[in-house]
């Protein structure tokens, strides 16, 4: 299954540890923010704990053979897509953990909170994804002669800004192939 375009884009790649699913989550809801997207307190806990299970799901299963994860996150107004791609074919799913399982709940907490996932098999490996919606006031403020005629001011949701890691300029739009590895 192939994931919607979601417009711009950037992927990196992450060590396969726990620090860097912390250092994920905060850094995809910084790229959002630093795009011009409004999130709020809500929105940007739901996407971090999206990011956190899709992150070390890839990395507590997935293949790493390289020792990282390759990372994406693409967006347009009322959506985020998020990409973690490892070097297995297995495809996820989610599966019923016992109530005393400490593991075993990260694919039921996607398909529960996400607005759609997948997973699309390449020839080194998967992307698993998942599609967020943004609320309207999300979008990016508008710039230019039209941002002076009355455009909503999302000031108010870049409160989660001070405890985020620099995000990265992107200089042109990427769909989800460009957030595919080489």
């Amino acid at each position: 299954m192939t994931p919607p375009d979601c417009g711009q884009g950037i992927r990196w790649s992450v060590p396969a540890t726990a620090a860097a699913v912390a250092f994920t989550r905060r850094r995809v809801v910084a790229q959002l923010l630093f795009w011009g997207f409004g999130l709020t307190e809500e929105t940007a806990a739901t996407l971090e704990l999206l990011v956190t299970e899709l992150v070390a799901n890839a990395i507590q299963h997935g293949e790493v053979t390289s020792g990282t994860v390759e990372v994406g996150v693409a967006a347009r107004p009322g959506r985020v897509l998020v990409v973690a791609s490892d070097s297995s074919r297995v495809v996820p799913r989610a599966r019923g953990a016992g109530g005393t399982e400490e593991s075993g709940r990260g694919m039921q907490l996607i398909e529960a909170l996400a607005d759609d996932w997948g997973c699309e098999l390449r020839a080194t490996g998967k992307d698993v994804w998942l599609v967020l919606s943004l609320p309207e006031e999300a979008a990016p403020a508008p710039t230019g002669p039209s941002a002076a005629a009355g455009a909503p001011d999302n000031a108010g949701h870049r409160a989660v800004s001070a405890r985020l890691p620099r995000p990265v300029p992107v200089a042109a739009p990427l769909s989800h192939a460009g957030l595919r590895a080489s």
